[in-house]
């Protein structure tokens, strides 16, 4: 690496986040983020900022309509001076200017559908909530088919079926009764109603057998306790892995119908909420550069003694002999990391939207105060938005992917925002060398489950 002063933020950041995963893939396990009063600041808004967050956090788990990771969706919501409008901020991952183009232009025309449904809560008519129900099926078929394991992803291997997970868990509970009686017959009389629901699903494959079904799996989850009874069901009978799966199909599927019931109830008691207005979110070209990169000559050495407990080559040896490799292995697949870094990189949704709200935001709009995504904050993603400070997120997975990047640009108060940034990931290497020094390994954790729920503005009870 060049002198830290003549080197571009961007390739510092690179290279950092090299040596970061070098040292840790998985710097911490999941944890959520603590509201802080800046983020929680009242002045000047509308909605209320649970109400913000729940809805938020609703809009973006809708907004992940298809099983792929290269599209993982953000939002944010930017409201408009004296409640005139609430724009939704929607981001897609994106490696390049052009890239997931289709994706906002195929949720833009879903999302506008929603939102005039929603316009029109007020107008007496008592169906609406159930329209929203059906828009929501209709626009997220794909992924409610493939959660249910009704349909293969492209390129995974099939997951087991809601079926077959009812089935193993009705074979239990048929034979050993050993729950409180009211909850288990509840519990048996909905599940065989799934199973007959999804075979009514395959044998036609229309939207209203698939609104029935996720209806059914949805009173499943309305069943008293229903989690701690299927864990319940001992190892022998249905591995901890397969009551996890059923678990989450369960929780997922109802979301659905949940959000359904959480969208009316909030655009019928925050009028607000019925001037919602998609706003797809597209930085310009030059965020996207990757010229930078071209001539960088990064070396593991030059980053990693920046810190305090690098102070000779027999340090940098130790941290390679801890890690079971050699100074020259390590900095081959530091190099590597690095340039396949600058080259291939995405720019995450949430980091679009920050940046978006940072230096592209619309005059006379107040600042949005959390941004989700369909998936909890990667651990990158997530130390931007705390430095960040203004904006919140609920939670982070805590897995680094090195396949991250920020935006490309060259304005000043765009260096001195990615300048603090390197500054904090320095300090998260130096940080991370001495923890390996202290504890003499690398320190594991089990890869995360990246997607978890936000508990809605209504509980489960209510809906």
């Amino acid at each position: 690496m060049a002198p830290t002063a003549l080197c571009h933020p961007a390739i510092i950041c690179a290279e950092s986040i090299a040596a970061l995963y070098f040292l840790h893939p998985i710097p911490t396990q999941p944890f959520s983020n603590p509201v802080t009063d800046i983020q929680h600041r009242s002045e000047g808004y509308t909605l209320p900022f649970d109400k913000e967050r729940s809805l938020c956090s609703t809009l973006a788990f809708l907004a992940y309509t298809k099983d792929n990771n290269n599209n993982i969706p953000a939002i944010c919501l930017e409201e408009g001076a004296d409640g005139a409008y609430l724009n939704v901020l929607l981001a897609i991952n994106k490696q390049e200017h052009k890239s997931n183009t289709h994706i906002l232009e195929e949720l833009e025309p879903r999302f506008k559908g929603i939102f005039s449904l929603l316009a029109h809560v007020d107008d007496g008519s008592p169906d609406v909530e159930n329209e929203v129900f059906r828009a929501i099926i209709s626009m997220c078929s794909n992924r409610i088919l493939y959660r249910l394991g009704l349909i293969r992803s492209h390129g995974k291997d099939p997951r087991r079926s809601i079926k077959e997970c009812l089935q193993l868990a009705l074979g239990y509970f048929r034979r050993i009764a050993t729950y409180k009686k009211a909850t288990l017959d509840s519990f048996i009389d909905r599940a065989k109603e799934v199973v007959k629901l999804v075979d009514s699903w395959s044998k036609h494959q229309r939207q209203p057998e698939l609104e029935e079904l996720v209806e059914g799996i949805h009173h499943i989850r309305q069943v008293e306790n229903v989690y701690d009874l299927i864990n319940t069901i001992p190892n022998r009978e249905m591995d901890p892995s397969s009551r996890a799966h059923l678990i989450r199909i369960i929780s997922k599927v109802a979301r659905y119908r949940e959000a359904a019931r959480s969208l009316y109830r909030t655009a019928k008691q925050t009028p607000l909420v019925r001037k919602m207005h998609l706003v797809p979110i597209r930085l310009p070209p030059k965020a996207f550069n990757r010229d930078l990169g071209i001539n960088s000559k990064p070396d593991l050495k030059s980053t990693i003694s920046l810190v305090d407990e690098i102070r000779n080559e027999k340090d940098l040896a130790q941290v390679c002999h801890i890690l079971n490799s050699t100074k020259k292995k390590a900095n081959e697949q530091f190099i590597a990391q690095t340039r396949k870094t600058l080259h291939e990189a995405k720019i995450h949704a949430e980091i679009q939207l920050l940046y978006y709200c940072e230096f592209y935001k619309l005059p006379n709009t107040r600042l949005p105060r959390v941004v989700c995504s369909s998936k909890d904050a990667c651990w990158l993603c997530n130390e931007f938005i705390l430095m960040y400070e203004k904006i919140h997120t609920p939670r982070c997975h805590g897995k680094l992917y090195p396949g991250w990047r920020l935006p490309a640009e060259c304005e000043p108060e765009y260096r001195e925002l990615v300048t603090r940034y390197n500054s904090r990931l320095q300090s998260h290497i130096s940080k991370g060398v001495k923890v390996l020094f202290e504890r003499r390994r690398r320190t594991v954790y089990p890869d995360p489950n990246e997607s978890t729920l936000l508990s809605l503005a209504w509980s489960c009870s209510t809906l």
